[in-house]
């Protein structure tokens, strides 16, 4: 299946990369593959080793860009999913 966009989000990829389709609903929650995927991602884009949306720098406090696009705004969101394993589908 040929992608429509050059830009996916860490749910997709995650998914795609484990063979599973993002857009199912599921009663089980995520499988232990996709899980892993969403770490192994996360890390990587908070290590800055992959390419993202996000500013890796300190928002500015004059800034008109909303907090939502620095990566310090998501922090523990990552370090949850990093660490525990826990990932929110809209964070």
């Amino acid at each position: 299946m040929p992608l429509t966009n050059d830009m996916l989000c860490v749910w997709e990829l995650g998914h795609r990369l484990a063979g599973e389709n993002p857009y199912r609903w599921r009663l089980k929650g995520v499988k232990p593959a996709v899980r892993d995927n969403f770490r192994l991602l996360l890390n990587e884009i908070h290590a800055g080793h992959l390419e993202s949306s996000l500013f890796m720098e300190k928002r500015p406090h004059d800034s008109h860009i909303p907090s939502t696009m620095y990566i310090r705004h998501h922090l523990d969101s990552i370090e949850d999913c990093v660490r525990h394993g826990l990932y929110k589908k809209r964070s």
